[in-house]
């Protein structure tokens, strides 16, 4: 696997443990550092007020069905991020509609060329 994301701060927020953890080998693999994963919208917010993140993998269903607050404190603080989600895109509001949005399950090169894709975007 590539290691051109070497040096990139990764937040994993994601509630179910056996999805986070591939999704941080996955991201691992790439030479990228996995901030988490963080598997409630509490956790994840604290770190993103206090952590250097380069960008994000978000999940939208934090346990208690769709919840954007990730989103939108990554938003204010123009911290790239994509979704990564079991949800139709139509549950996603409009102030997000412009965001990258990967369907569950995922395979692992669709992850990481969005990964490079997100940061690209971002720089």
């Amino acid at each position: 696997m590539t290691t051109e994301l070497t040096g990139y701060r990764i937040l994993v927020a994601e509630d179910d443990y056996l999805q986070a953890d591939e999704i941080s080998r996955i991201i691992r693999r790439t030479g990228a550092i996995v901030v988490g994963p963080f598997p409630s919208v509490n956790s994840c917010l604290e770190q993103i007020a206090t952590s250097q993140i380069s960008g994000a993998v978000v999940d939208i269903n934090m346990g208690k069905g769709p919840c954007f607050e990730i989103a939108r404190w990554l938003k204010e603080r123009a911290v790239p991020f994509f979704f990564l989600t079991g949800y139709d895109h139509q549950i996603i509001p409009s102030e997000f509609s412009t965001m990258l949005r990967l369907q569950k399950p995922v395979a692992e090169d669709e992850l990481v060329s969005t990964l490079h894709l997100m940061l690209q975007i971002s720089a």
